[in-house]
């Protein structure tokens, strides 16, 4: 997805202002209550976003949206996640470096995960056949782009939040190199000296 640089007052990504702008009007004459699937406490804390859930639903009622949110233990959430049970929902499940791997999954109508996703469109298979079918960075990434532009246009999905992943070593440390998506696949490599 393209980089978003606008931050409102609170030092959050413009997504505020854009869902706000974007739902403005009819949709929400009045307040709009949106089902949400979360994590219950064990998962939640394995996965760092145990407020994340909280700090979306507080934002989102800034704009007169209200969360309602549906806490669940993780193996019943999962259930419902892959069967494509739910309007909305956390899934902190990583990502890769490589949009192919991360996205044609989800967003082809062949993709194990598109009963997740819930969307897929022809113009979507082309371009993630493209995409697969080049090594040539700089096509890949146009390629790409029009991809987002794909998912961002239909509003496919709309992400709310990215957390972050620290990583701290010192001088001793060797040979770790730290991963977009949060792979330790480094660690067999590193070494203390």
């Amino acid at each position: 997805m393209p980089e978003d640089t606008d931050f409102d007052e609170q030092g959050r990504r413009g997504w505020k202002a854009r869902l706000g702008a974007g739902l403005a009007g009819p949709a929400l004459a009045g307040a709009m209550l949106f089902p949400f699937l979360a994590f219950g406490e064990g998962q939640a804390v394995a996965h760092d976003h145990g407020s994340g859930d909280e700090n979306v639903q507080a934002q989102l009622a800034e704009i007169g949206i209200t969360l309602d949110l549906e806490v669940l233990e993780s193996g019943a959430y999962v259930d419902r996640w892959i069967a494509g049970d739910f309007d909305a929902a956390v899934a902190l499940n990583g990502g890769r470096p490589d949009p192919d791997g991360m996205y044609g999954r989800y967003f082809t109508s062949t993709g194990n995960l598109n009963k997740v996703a819930g969307y897929s469109s022809p113009e979507l298979d082309k371009l993630f056949a493209e995409g697969k079918a080049t090594s040539d960075p700089a096509a890949r990434k146009a390629i790409y782009d029009k991809v987002s532009l794909e998912l961002e246009n239909n509003a496919a999905w709309i992400w709310m939040f990215t957390s972050y992943t620290y990583t701290a070593t010192n001088s001793s440390v060797h040979g770790f190199t730290p991963m977009a998506n949060g792979s330790l696949q480094y660690l067999r490599t590193t070494t203390v000296k």
